[in-house]
This record gives C-alpha cells, sequence and structure tokens, in this order.
C-alpha cells in the first residue's frame, strides 16, 4: 500500500514541480553580519548580535532550502531525501490516503487492490 501512495504522490510531484525554477536569496542582514565579523575588539553585545544573526541566518536559508526542496523535481532525487524531506514532499501534494475495507466477497488473503486505496491530491 505505501509503495502504491509513494508511486502516485512521486508522478504528481514530477508533473507539477520538474519545471520549478528554484527561489533563492541572499540573507537580508548579510551586510550587518558581515560588518560585525569584521570587528577588531568586539564587545559583549557585538558578540551576542554575532550569534543571533548567525542563528538567523542559518534558519534562513535551511527554510530556504525547505521551500526550493521540490524545485526541479525529478523521482530520482526522492533516494537521496532524508524522512523529514520525504514528509515535506508528500504534504505538498497529499490531501488524504483512505483505505476502503475489503469487500465481503474476498478473503483476507486477496492479494492488494490498489481500487481499495482513495489518494485525494492537494489542489495547484
Amino acid at each position: 500500500m505505501d509503495a502504491h501512495v509513494e508511486a502516485v504522490a512521486l508522478r504528481v510531484l514530477e508533473e507539477r514541480y520538474r519545471d520549478a525554477a528554484p527561489h533563492e536569496s541572499v540573507f537580508p542582514a548579510e551586510d550587518q553580519l558581515t560588518r560585525l565579523r569584521s570587528c577588531e575588539s568586539p564587545t559583549d553585545l557585538t558578540r551576542m548580535q554575532l550569534r543571533d544573526l548567525e542563528e538567523d541566518r542559518r534558519e534562513f536559508y535551511a527554510r530556504q532550502a525547505d521551500r526550493n526542496l521540490l524545485a526541479r523535481f525529478t523521482t530520482d532525487r526522492w533516494s537521496s531525501y532524508d524522512i523529514r524531506q520525504k514528509r515535506l514532499a508528500l504534504a505538498a501534494v497529499v490531501e488524504s490516503v483512505v483505505i476502503r475495507p475489503i469487500p465481503k466477497t474476498r478473503t483476507r488473503n486477496a492479494p492488494f487492490d490498489p481500487a481499495l486505496v482513495e489518494i485525494t491530491l492537494k489542489e495547484r
């Protein structure tokens, strides 16, 4: 069942994001960060500001990487994603997955039937 949902999601991800260009921008306070780094004898306040700005910069680029995760998506990239990235990618296209009960006319040992899995995709 997981493989079926994954195959459907990967097809949709590639259709929707294959041609999407990444959005890359520079950290807005990069100049201020450079100035603080160049201080010859920084005060405690300067060191604290520098530490805070460096943390903000890391978070900024991490968020940007998450936003660009699907840019130019191909199924070949899927295997390199960690579990968090896969969860983000699936959440971008899958609204819900409903598994219907096995009909009474079938045995419980019947082979997997993808017709019993209803995948609702998110709108673009």
